[in-house]
């Protein structure tokens, strides 16, 4: 059983177990886009007390598009195309939950992949908590 759920992720692009918050940022490095501040984000669901595990760093832009905010030009949220390998958890979830917005909003290049990102089992179960 554990061979076929490996040959059906063949190929398919995968999210790294978790690391550092050195590539949280969402829209690129550690610095962020082009030097804008960073500020950690905990990701929700939110329970009780704060978690630095379930935390990203995000720009102002990336934390109104995670709370519901309007995206902008579909074509800058690119990024996330890198931005998905991503060894922190919390930036995983964020980065699925925009490209399932993205896709919903029927942007072609975040729906092919999508087709093709394979995503860990608790980090979809985490996506679906929102």
């Amino acid at each position: 059983a554990a061979q076929q759920s490996d040959d059906a992720n063949l190929g398919r692009r995968h999210l790294r177990p978790r690391g550092s918050f050195e590539d949280a940022p969402l829209l690129g490095g550690a610095q962020g886009a082009a030097g804008v501040p960073l500020q950690p984000f905990e990701v929700p669901p939110v329970y009780g007390d704060p978690d630095i595990d379930r935390c990203a760093f995000t720009c102002e832009r990336c934390k109104d598009a995670m709370t519901g905010g309007p995206l902008g030009p579909a074509e800058e949220w690119r990024i996330l195309e890198t931005t998905a390998w991503s060894q922190v958890p919390a930036a995983q979830v964020c980065v699925v939950r925009l490209l399932r917005r993205l896709a919903n909003d029927q942007i072609g290049w975040a729906q092919a992949f999508l087709e093709d990102l394979y995503v860990d089992p608790a980090i979809d179960e985490w996506v679906a908590k929102e």
